[in-house]
């Protein structure tokens, strides 16, 4: 069963991870010597989105799989990012991953 992770920051605010994308992730984060429990965070860097390795914190909105963090975003610091999308092209190890603003419908 494929399942696309959707989660509700705020009632205009949406993070979602593609399936394809959460066992891209995990390999990231085992590349980048993550320690249980911590995940990827969703941050503004120059004017876009980067994914950066970090421990939930009070208040985080977390996107898990099978248990484990595997995106997160602090609503109050990223109240204005409107829907925000991480997926990958295909790249067995995560470095293509990519995180966006979705596109307004």
């Amino acid at each position: 069963m494929r399942v696309n992770a959707h989660l509700h920051i705020r009632e205009e605010q949406v993070l979602r991870v593609n399936f394809d994308s959460m066992s891209v992730i995990r390999e990231r984060l085992k590349k980048e010597g993550a320690a249980p429990g911590q995940g990827l965070r969703v941050v503004e860097k120059n004017g876009g989105l980067a994914l950066v390795v970090d421990n939930p914190r009070d208040g985080d909105q977390v996107v898990r799989y099978f248990g484990s963090v595997l995106v997160m975003a602090d609503p109050s610091v990223n109240g204005g990012l409107g829907d925000v999308v991480v997926e990958s092209s295909g790249g067995p190890d995560g470095s293509d991953l990519s995180v966006r603003r979705a596109l307004s419908q």
